[in-house]
């Protein structure tokens, strides 16, 4: 079964790439998820863009994003989930030495 989270933000990518992106609608949708709208915010509260406020909003984060930021950090989240899922299956089926 795929990551829940994975499955959202591909979801979101498709809506955030949308020439017709209705950015409110996006911005509750990234709200439903706390690990996706903590990455949003982080990214929008970033230095990069200066601002001189927090933006605590999800609808505000991505109208500041725009759509190609907003995807790019949709989808660095669902590298950190598949490299995060991947070291969880590497780390089944290993003996812990309980002696030491």
């Amino acid at each position: 079964m795929e990551n829940s989270i994975v499955e959202k933000c591909k979801e979101l990518i498709v809506q955030a790439t949308d020439e017709d992106v209705d950015f409110r609608k996006l911005g509750n949708d990234i709200a439903s998820q706390n690990e996706i709208l903590s990455q949003v915010l982080k990214r929008v509260n970033s230095i990069e863009f200066g601002l001189d406020h927090q933006v605590d909003d999800p609808s505000h984060a991505t109208v500041i994003l725009g759509q190609r930021r907003l995807a790019e950090v949709l989808e660095n989240v669902i590298q950190v989930q598949e490299r995060l899922a991947e070291d969880r299956s590497a780390g089944e089926g290993v003996a812990v030495n309980e002696s030491i």
